[in-house]
């Protein structure tokens, strides 16, 4: 059961149908501290996620299981009232896009729907555009998911 837990905490952080591009979003912002501190399914479980301050503007996510520990950085971007995450591989070669929202000891995330576009981005403003023109479709968002603060 806790590897179940693990794979599918890894599976919707790493994986999924969420939109991937070469490039980012703008990191721009500033950490809503809100985000900070360890999430996961259940609390009884020793699989979470630990999200930390990395500087002003970035986060360091740890997963966290049992005996071993995986980091990602990663940054927000406010898109027309949506506040978007933008995790980034080891090397800064890939980058994964989710919503989310805090609601006191809930965090709740959505994965951007990759199905919306066939294209590859050419740059960080071709992206950017994408979602300002994108982001109000009913289907942007998919997959739902709530974490509970550990």
């Amino acid at each position: 059961m806790k590897k179940y837990v693990l794979c599918s905490l890894l599976s919707v952080l790493l994986a999924g149908c969420t939109l991937e591009s070469e490039f980012g979003l703008p990191n721009d912002e500033k950490i809503d501290i809100r985000l900070l501190g360890e999430w996961g399914v259940k609390k009884e479980n020793a699989e979470y996620v630990s999200i930390l301050k990395n500087s002003n503007n970035t986060y360091k996510i740890l997963l966290v299981s049992n005996d071993t520990t995986q980091e990602i950085l990663a940054h927000s971007k406010t898109i027309k009232g949506h506040r978007i995450i933008n995790l980034s591989n080891d090397n800064g070669t890939s980058n994964t896009f989710y919503a989310f929202k805090v609601n006191a000891n809930t965090l709740t995330f959505f994965e951007v729907n990759d199905q919306l576009t066939d294209k590859e981005f050419v740059s960080e403003s071709a992206l950017l555009s994408y979602f300002e023109e994108n982001i109000k479709k009913k289907n942007f968002f998919i997959n739902k998911t709530k974490w509970k603060r550990k």
